[in-house]
């Protein structure tokens, strides 16, 4: 079984220590659990549930414990979303300038003479490695819109479901423009190959 963080864990347990002794034993029994199936755990958990592809505990059965929890958790969404609202504008004025940058190399190389050729081919080259990483970065962010929409759908408390929406609208923005970048590395394939 995969532990998402133990830092949360210590961090929670530092400010908790009535919870340090019921979190440490829960950890060390997970890690070193292999279950074949969600029922063989709930047979050593019974208050485990699934919540999308995750598995929640209720660890020493106090509410506290889980809605502090689920207040930092909402702290670290909202967190990840402001980072990447920071970043996705800069991202977008990028590829702008690389599109820019390419439609003007485009105009002034001469594919008839072996320098454009060559140097077309290069650009080709360089525009599939682009398509095939943008394409597998929207695979993973597929994956993870996915389990943020599972976690927002859980009802786990209206602010953790606020900031998983949050950062699916985010995410949503992240994906387009990994389109955006995929569709101009195969115009940029296509271009070269003419």
């Amino acid at each position: 079984m995969h532990v998402i963080t133990r830092k949360r864990l210590n961090e929670f347990a530092a400010g908790n220590p009535e919870a340090e002794t019921a979190l440490a034993r829960w950890y060390h029994l997970v890690k070193k659990a292999d279950f074949s199936s969600f029922a063989e755990l709930r047979q050593a958990f019974p208050s485990a549930d699934r919540v999308g592809k995750l598995t929640v505990f209720n660890i020493g059965g106090n509410p506290a414990e889980f809605d502090a929890i689920i207040k930092e958790s909402s702290d670290d969404l909202e967190l990840f979303a402001q980072r990447l609202d920071e970043l996705l504008p800069d991202y977008r004025r990028n590829l702008e300038l690389l599109t820019k940058g390419f439609v003007e190399r485009n105009k002034s190389l001469d594919p008839e003479t072996n320098a454009g050729a060559q140097e077309l081919e290069g650009m080709r080259r360089e525009a599939v490695a682009l398509a095939e990483t943008a394409t597998g970065v929207k695979a993973k962010v597929t994956a993870l819109r996915a389990n943020l929409a599972s976690l927002r759908d859980a009802n786990l408390g209206d602010r953790l479901t606020q900031s998983a929406h949050r950062v699916i609208r985010t995410v949503d923005d992240l994906l387009a423009a990994y389109e955006d970048l995929e569709t101009f590395a195969l115009k940029v394939c296509f271009s070269a190959n003419k």
